[in-house]
């Protein structure tokens, strides 16, 4: 466990590297390609082999299976009722359900994996002793509060990117106000059914902990924080950039505390 530990370590030190010297020698476009094939997809193959180290494989399935479900519901029901907004996905890569690109949920997946780590690193740093109770509400409301704050930076970005379409207007560079609430509510729904399975941050407790595991979770987070909100300082965004910024400091806290004070 500990070989694989520092293997995952350092090779996301090595794609960090790579990453940052592709954002100032490539365009747009390329970097955000870059950043998919050298960070991202790598990141999930690694999340998926050590949930299965730690929790085994029933576990790791079942949180996938909620993961994906209740977002997948969400989108759906939003592509199909429009009761978030009128939208569709435009250049969105690979396959498609019900008009829903596969990556749209992996996304989810990965926000929701990620802002569990937030959640979870902030709970360590504030008051690890809370009772279940009081740890079982800070994590149902704050993981959702971070997912929703992180698709105000990204949806902005991603719209204007023409990764997908808005019709009509609405509060937020033109998006409705609906969509994030229905972040807010999906994202509840999702962490809530994991929860009641068994406290989150005893199960996850070791991975905090874990010499290189809560730098990766957490790094990955910052790092795609960094690239959206320089694409939104682009774009001239102004309150997104303002949400990068807020994140970005947030999570790097977290990381240092972690790493230098605990």
């Amino acid at each position: 466990m500990l070989l694989f530990e520092y293997f995952v370590g350092a090779y996301f030190f090595v794609g960090v590297l790579a990453l940052i010297i592709l954002r100032f020698r490539r365009e747009g476009k390329v970097v955000n390609a870059s950043f998919w094939t050298l960070v991202l997809i790598p990141f999930v193959i690694t999340f998926c082999a050590h949930q299965v180290l730690l929790f085994g494989w029933i576990n790791f399935l079942i949180y996938i299976a909620l993961v994906i479900l209740w977002p997948s519901i969400g989108e759906i029901l939003a592509l199909k009722t429009g009761f978030v907004g009128a939208y569709s996905y435009q250049d969105t890569p690979g396959p498609r359900v019900k008009g829903l690109p596969f990556s749209v949920i992996l996304m989810w997946g990965l926000i929701l994996v990620m802002s569990g780590w937030v959640t979870l690193a902030l709970l360590q740093i504030i008051n690890p002793d809370l009772d279940g109770t009081a740890r079982f509400l800070f994590y149902i409301f704050v993981t959702p509060t971070v997912a929703t704050a992180f698709d105000l930076l990204m949806d902005p970005v991603m719209t204007r990117q023409g990764h997908w379409r808005w019709d009509g207007e609405g509060a937020w560079y033109g998006i409705p106000t609906m969509n994030f609430i229905g972040w807010f509510v999906f994202s509840f729904m999702a962490v809530t059914s994991f929860a009641l399975l068994g406290d989150p941050y005893i199960a996850m407790k070791s991975m905090l902990f874990s010499p290189f595991i809560h730098w990766i979770y957490g790094w990955v987070f910052l790092l795609l924080i960094i690239e959206l909100t320089l694409n939104a300082i682009s774009l001239r965004l102004h309150g997104s950039i303002i949400i990068g910024i807020l994140l970005g400091l947030l999570i790097g806290a977290s990381l240092s505390w972690l790493t230098f004070v605990i």
